[in-house]
């Protein structure tokens, strides 16, 4: 994504998107033993989402994305008390891609 690009003018669908791309680069860092990079990928997952749950346009989803964040700590952070799968996850973020099509 181009850094440019104001995180507000997307719509809420492109930033799942975004968001999404880091989650799956994530996973795929986890896979591969890379700690650190993991790390990176889902704080910048996080706090992509922290923006989109900033973003006035998004009011009615606040609730949806601050569970989404916590899902992502639980998953990638924690115990993974929510029993998350990669599956699960990438799922619900594949949703939104023909959204923006």
């Amino acid at each position: 994504m181009n850094e440019y690009i104001n995180w507000a003018q997307l719509s809420l669908a492109e930033q799942m998107v975004n968001i999404g791309t880091e989650v799956r680069r994530a996973i795929k860092a986890q896979k591969k033993g890379n700690d650190e990079r993991m790390k990176n990928e889902c704080l910048m997952a996080i706090n992509m989402l922290a923006l989109s749950i900033s973003d006035e346009k998004n009011i009615f989803r606040r609730g949806e994305l601050m569970l989404a964040q916590r899902v992502l700590l639980d998953y990638f952070f924690e115990n993974n008390s929510f029993g998350s799968t990669e599956q699960q996850i990438t799922n619900y973020y594949d949703v939104f891609i023909p959204l923006i099509a």
